[in-house]
């Protein structure tokens, strides 16, 4: 298993709100247009400065987001299989550009709403845009592994409990 989807994992866990899937599905949404917005900037598309997160901490956010929402919607070993599809994505060579990437979430995230609104499975779909915005991280930092996405992960870990436990 992987230090990143533990850390994860943990961390979501603690954070007892009441969220659920469809909350944490709004948030994705959310983290999805930031991340479309800091590509389109990287493409000097636009007139915007970067964010202070850039592409790969908001493709870091994202992936936050869809491992909570896997944790709430699966009832299996979602560390084991996000570590897995985690894995494939840093074993890939990265190839496809984060524009490519960005379609591809979005394509599941559509699935993945309709999906749980009908309270069926959506585990393929989470995964899939999953291993997408870990393959934008390694695009951005080409020595992405899990010690370094763990590194980045874990300021993010923080500010979230501690969001979480000031709006308790």
């Amino acid at each position: 298993m992987l230090k990143f989807i533990h850390a994860v994992v943990g961390r979501a866990a603690d954070i007892d709100n009441g969220r659920t899937a469809l909350d944490v599905l709004d948030y994705t949404l959310t983290e999805l247009g930031e991340l479309a917005e800091e590509i389109i900037i990287a493409r000097g598309a636009s007139y915007k400065a970067p964010g202070k997160d850039g592409v790969a901490g908001e493709a870091i956010d994202l992936a936050l987001c869809l491992i909570d929402l896997l944790r709430l919607s699966h009832s299996g070993d979602i560390c084991g299989i996000a570590s897995d599809t985690v894995r494939e994505a840093l074993a890939s060579k990265c190839a496809r550009k984060p524009r490519a990437e960005l379609r591809r979430i979005t394509a599941c995230l559509g699935g993945i709403t309709n999906d749980l609104e009908r309270h069926g499975q959506s585990t393929g779909l989470i995964l899939a845009a999953l291993g997408a915005a870990i393959r934008i991280v390694c695009y951005e930092v080409r020595d992405a592994d899990d010690a370094v996405i763990t590194a980045m992960v874990e300021p993010k870990l923080a500010k979230w409990a501690s969001t979480a436990k000031a709006s308790a």
